[in-house]
């Protein structure tokens, strides 16, 4: 059987998506506030999340995030995110 490669592992395709975030963050000078609950780097990579579970709309993400205990610990796992924001 042959060895996957590194770069198309889902670890390495998070990393390069959250340093290009951080990139895109630093390159336009977006500031974190201290006052907000959710760093910008978990909004951008719930947003990531949202498109890689195929869901229709924030409104159901948000919805299985609420509903679902699994939901927080994929989040958690699968894409580092701290603390997930909601749309309300």
């Amino acid at each position: 059987m042959k060895e996957t490669r590194f770069a198309f592992t889902h670890d390495e395709l998070l990393r390069v998506v959250k340093e290009s975030f951080e990139k895109g963050i630093k390159a336009v000078g977006i500031k974190e506030n201290p006052a907000h609950n959710y760093s910008t780097i978990d909004c951008l990579m719930a947003g990531f999340a949202v498109f890689t579970f195929k869901f229709p709309s924030l409104l159901k993400f948000d919805e299985m995030r609420d509903d679902e205990g699994w939901a927080k610990k994929n989040l958690a796992q699968l894409f580092r995110i701290q603390a997930t924001h909601c749309d309300a």
